[in-house]
C-alpha cells in the first residue's frame, strides 16, 4: 500500500524512498548513511505528512551523524523557504 504525503504545493504525492536517499546524498551523506536515513524516514512517515516535516526529520538524523551534511541540507531548506515562504513559515512553530 502506497503512502501519500503532501508536497510544498499542497498536492498529494506518493512517498518516495529514492527522493529521501537522493536528498541525503546531495547533502553529502555517505551512501550507507543516506540509505540508513531513508529507511528510518520510510518507517516513520505517515499518510498526509507534509514534506516540511520529512525535511525536519532528515535534518535531525543528519545532525546526529554528519554535521557538515546537515548544514548543507539546511541550505536546501533555506532555499525552499525562499521559493515557498508561506508553506515553509506555516510549518514553523513561532512562540
Amino acid at each position: 500500500m502506497k503512502t501519500f504525503i503532501v508536497n510544498s504545493k499542497g498536492e498529494r504525492e506518493a512517498f518516495s524512498f529514492h527522493k529521501i536517499l537522493r536528498s541525503a546524498r546531495k547533502a553529502g551523506a555517505s551512501g550507507a548513511l543516506a540509505r540508513e536515513i531513508a529507511i528510518i524516514v520510510q518507517k516513520e512517515v505517515r499518510s498526509g505528512m507534509a514534506t516540511f516535516d520529512i525535511f525536519k526529520r532528515i535534518k535531525q538524523l543528519l545532525v546526529k551523524e554528519n554535521f557538515q551534511s546537515a548544514i548543507r541540507f539546511s541550505l536546501k531548506e533555506a532555499a525552499y523557504s525562499l521559493i515557498q515562504p508561506r508553506t515553509y513559515l506555516s510549518g514553523l512553530k513561532i512562540q
